[in-house]
C-alpha cells in the first residue's frame, strides 16, 4: 500500500560489485518486473548476510529471493536461515525464486540470512527480494507464480514458488491439468513430494490447450489453489539451424549450410516428422559471417544439439539483420524460439545481447556459455500473405551478437492470448544503459601502418591493456600501458601491420582485467 512499514534491511557485509545484466522478459511477464530483474548485486567471495529488522515476533514470514544474470555460466546460491536452505541458479532466470517460509523472527524483530555460492558457481546474484508478513494462524500457504512453458508436441514444462513449509512429505503438492478452465474437463491429478517447485508434463496430446494450477496438501487440509496456467502443445515445429561451414545437423533439423552475407533462401522446410511443410526462410538482412564457437556440451545434452549450439551467423553492435518467413498458415498462431552461443573455447567473455523483434515484440539473449535458453515469442498471428519479418540486432550496450538459428511453433488458437503472450506497456521495455565514462575513440579505420586508441583513463594507476583478435578469436597483439595519467590518454598501436593473417581485426580496450570496448577494424594491405 505504500505505507511505511518500519522494516528495515541491511548488508551484514559488502558485495563484491552490481550487475546490470540481468535477464530481462521484453514484456514484464516474468516473476519480478524487468526493472527489478536487470540490476542487482554480484558477489564472488565468502557468505554474504542480510539482516532484516523491525519485524514483529508474533507474526510469521516469508522470505522470496530473486537473482538473475543473463548468460548460461551456473550461477547457484543458497539462502538460510536457521534449519531452513533454499537454491537458486540465477542464470537465465525470469520465473524461479527461493523461499524461506514461515520464519519466526528473534525477540529483537529481526531474521539474519546467509548467502552462499554454492558448487562451480564463480559469482552469486541477487536482483530482488520480498518479505511477506502474515498471522500465524494461516498454516498451509498456497504456492505462486504458476509458469506453464510447452517444449513440443507432447511436453509441458512447469514451475512454481513454494510457500509453505509444512506440506505433507509424500504428497505435499497436487498438480491439476485440465482442458477448460473449470476444471471440469479431461481432469488429471498428479501428487508430488514436499518442496516440489517444477514438474515436466509428457505424454500429452498435440495442439491442444491445457490449463493447470497446484496447491498445497497435509492430510486433509489443503491450501488455496495458485494462480491458473493455460498454455496450447504445438502442432508442428521446424527447426532452423544456421550455419555455413560447421557440420550439418541431421533429421529434424534444417541447416541453412549458407553464406550470411548475401540472401539466400529455404524452401518448404520440413517439420518434426520429416516431412516437407509450406514454411520458407530467407535471408533479408544480411550478417557479417559464421562463428564457430558457440559451446558444446560433448554429448548433445544442450537444449538443441552440439553441431547446432557451435555455429552462429554473427552480427555488430546494433547492427539490423532480417529473415522472413513465408508460406505460413494465416489460420494458425505461431510461437517463434531463438538462441545463440558463445564460449571461452575460441572466445573471450563479453556482453552478447542479440535483440529479437517479431511485430513490435522484443526478446533478449545474451549467448555467453549458453547450452540451456532458447527465448521465444508466442501469440504471434502472420500478416495475411502468411509472412512474417524476424528482426535481429543488439542491445545498446552489447559487443557483438551471435545467433545460432530458429524453433518455429505452429499452433491453433482461436481466441488468441494463450502461449507467453503479455500486453506490452505502450512504451515497450525501457533499458537503463551505464554512463561510458571511458568515452574510447579508435581510428582511423580502416588503418594501414597503426592505430590511435583515445580514452579518457578515470582513474591514474589502471592497469590499461589494448589487445588485437582476428575473427576466430585468437590474440595477435598485445600492448600493456602502465603510469597512465588520469583524464584524456592517447594510445599508439605500433607494429599491427606486421601482422600477416587477417584484413579484418577486432581492437579491445581493457581496464584492469575488463573489456571496456571493442571495436571491429578494417587493415589496408600495401601491396
Amino acid at each position: 500500500n505504500n505505507i511505511a512499514s518500519g522494516i528495515s534491511i541491511t548488508a551484514v557485509n559488502s558485495w563484491s560489485g552490481t550487475t546490470d545484466l540481468g535477464h530481462i522478459t521484453g514484456n514484464n511477464s516474468g516473476i519480478y518486473p524487468d526493472a527489478v530483474l536487470q540490476s542487482g548485486l554480484i558477489d564472488n567471495g565468502v557468505a554474504k548476510q542480510l539482516r532484516f529488522n523491525g519485524l514483529d515476533p508474533a507474526k510469521r514470514y516469508n522470505l522470496v529471493f530473486v537473482g538473475s544474470q543473463n548468460e548460461g555460466l551456473i550461477a547457484t546460491a543458497s539462502y538460510t536461515t536457521g534449519s531452513q536452505t533454499s537454491t537458486l541458479n540465477a542464470s537465465y532466470n525470469t520465473n524461479k525464486s527461493a523461499n524461506l517460509n514461515s520464519i519466526v523472527p528473534d525477540a529483537s524483530g529481526g531474521i539474519t540470512i546467509t548467502i552462499t555460492r554454492t558448487g562451480a558457481s564463480a559469482v552469486a546474484y541477487l536482483n530482488g527480494v520480498t518479505l511477506e508478513e502474515y498471522d500465524p494462524s494461516l498454516t498451509l500457504l498456497g504456492p505462486t507464480n504458476l509458469y506453464a512453458e510447452p517444449i513440443d508436441r507432447t511436453t509441458v514444462d512447469l514451475k512454481w514458488s513454494d510457500k509453505t513449509n509444512n506440506e505433507a512429505a509424500a504428497a505435499g503438492y497436487e498438480l491439476q491439468r485440465a482442458t477448460n478452465a473449470t476444471f471440469s474437463s479431461g481432469l488429471t491429478t498428479i501428487n508430488l513430494a514436499s518442496n516440489t517447485t517444477s514438474y515436466r508434463n509428457t505424454g500429452l496430446t498435440a495442439n491442444t490447450k491445457y490449463f493447470y494450477r497446484v496447491r498445497a496438501k497435509n492430510g486433509a487440509q489443503s491450501s488455496a489453489y495458485s494462480n491458473i496456467e493455460a498454455t496450447i502443445t504445438p502442432s508442428a515445429l521446424v527447426y532452423v539451424n544456421f550455419n555455413t561451414t560447421v557440420t550439418n545437423q541431421g533429421t529434424p533439423w534444417n541447416n541453412t549450410a549458407a553464406s550470411s552475407l548475401a540472401t539466400f533462401t529455404m524452401s518448404n522446410m520440413r517439420n518434426q516428422s520429416n516431412t516437407a511443410t509450406t514454411i520458407d526462410l530467407t535471408l533479408t538482412k544480411f550478417f557479417n559471417g559464421e562463428f564457430n564457437a558457440g559451446r558444446r556440451t560433448g554429448n548433445n545434452s544442450g537444449v538443441v544439439p552440439d553441431n547446432v549450439l557451435q555455429s552462429d551467423y554473427w552480427l555488430d553492435n546494433t547492427q539490423q539483420c532480417q529473415f522472413r518467413l513465408d508460406g505460413l498458415n494465416t489460420s494458425r498462431r505461431y510461437r517463434i524460439g531463438f538462441f545463440g552461443s558463445s564460449s571461452a573455447n575460441g572466445w573471450f567473455k563479453g556482453n552478447y545481447t542479440a535483440t529479437y523483434t517479431v511485430k513490435g515484440r522484443t526478446v533478449y539473449l545474451n549467448s555467453w556459455e549458453n547450452t540451456t535458453k532458447i527465448v521465444y515469442i508466442g501469440d504471434i498471428v502472420p500478416d495475411a500473405g502468411g509472412t512474417l519479418l524476424l528482426d535481429f540486432s543488439t542491445t545498446a550496450t552489447a559487443d557483438w551478437a551471435f545467433n545460432g538459428g530458429l524453433v518455429i511453433m505452429e499452433y491453433t488458437d482461436g481466441t488468441g492470448g494463450t502461449v507467453l503472450n503479455s500486453t506490452l506497456d505502450s512504451a515497450g521495455a525501457v533499458i537503463a544503459q551505464p554512463v561510458d565514462k571511458y568515452n574510447v575513440n579508435v581510428y582511423p579505420n580502416p588503418f594501414t601502418d597503426l592505430v590511435n586508441l583515445d580514452f579518457n583513463n578515470d582513474v591514474a594507476g589502471n592497469k590499461v591493456t589494448a589487445e588485437v583478435y582476428d575473427l576466430t578469436g585468437r590474440i595477435v597483439y598485445r600492448k600493456d600501458f602502465n603510469n597512465l595519467a588520469a583524464g584524456r590518454n592517447i594510445l599508439v598501436l605500433k607494429g599491427i601491420e606486421s601482422i600477416k593473417s587477417t584484413t579484418v581485426c577486432l581492437v579491445a580496450l581493457k581496464v584492469n582485467g575488463q573489456i571496456v570496448r571493442t571495436v571491429k577494424m578494417l587493415r589496408n594491405i600495401r601491396q
